[in-house]
């Protein structure tokens, strides 16, 4: 929770730096607090909206130009099998690939529309819609120490396919060795999160 004020108030700096001028001079405490503040305010607040419009429309765009369809039936379907909570959740959902023509297509609809700040978040809110802190503990990327593995998944196939449109659509800086970096770096903190959620 502090993570996310802390990422939204340092992007508020940012942009009000970006705003005001090197030389610029305050007149007076008063003036400043009560005129100069809730101005700059309301303009980092107008450019902030403004930048998640344009992230919003740019997936809708790209959704449309690679011909996924939107069906909110079938996304309610799926959100309903989710956040899985089990092993066995995880293999119901891996059988549905194999069984489910459509199912590949709507899983993937879901996933994009979740979208995020950058790659790091957008990976970090997929995982979290998917799996549940508990079965976090259970999984690495490889299988290591007799967890489950995650490398040859098809949620995660899908999941990176996602993302590599979310980063040619939004021009994230990040490639497939930043995609299995987060991944990994999310499920390694699984336990800690689980031990902070049963506190």
């Amino acid at each position: 929770m502090y993570l996310l004020e802390f990422s939204i108030l340092f992007q508020v700096l940012l942009i009000l730096l970006t705003i005001w001028e090197p030389r610029y001079t305050v007149p007076n405490r008063t003036t400043f607090s009560r005129t100069i503040i809730p101005q700059l305010f309301e303009k980092v607040v107008a450019k902030l909206k403004e930048k998640r419009i344009e992230g919003r429309l740019d997936g809708i765009e790209a959704q449309l130009q690679s011909g996924v369809t939107v069906n909110t039936k079938k996304n309610n379907d799926i959100l309903s099998l989710l956040p899985m909570k089990t092993v066995l959740d995880v293999e119901d959902i891996e059988t549905k690939f194999t069984t489910d023509t459509n199912f590949k297509s709507q899983m993937w609809n879901v996933i994009f529309r979740i979208g995020g700040t950058n790659s790091k978040n957008f990976i970090k809110r997929t995982l979290q819609r998917f799996f549940t802190n508990e079965l976090s503990t259970k999984y690495t990327w490889t299988g290591f120490r007799q967890h489950n593995h995650l490398r040859g998944l098809q949620i995660i196939k899908i999941i990176k396919g996602s993302y590599t449109l979310k980063i040619a659509v939004n021009k994230y800086s990040s490639t497939e060795a930043d995609f299995e970096t987060h991944v990994k770096d999310w499920f390694r903190h699984g336990s800690q999160r689980f031990g902070r959620e049963n506190k």
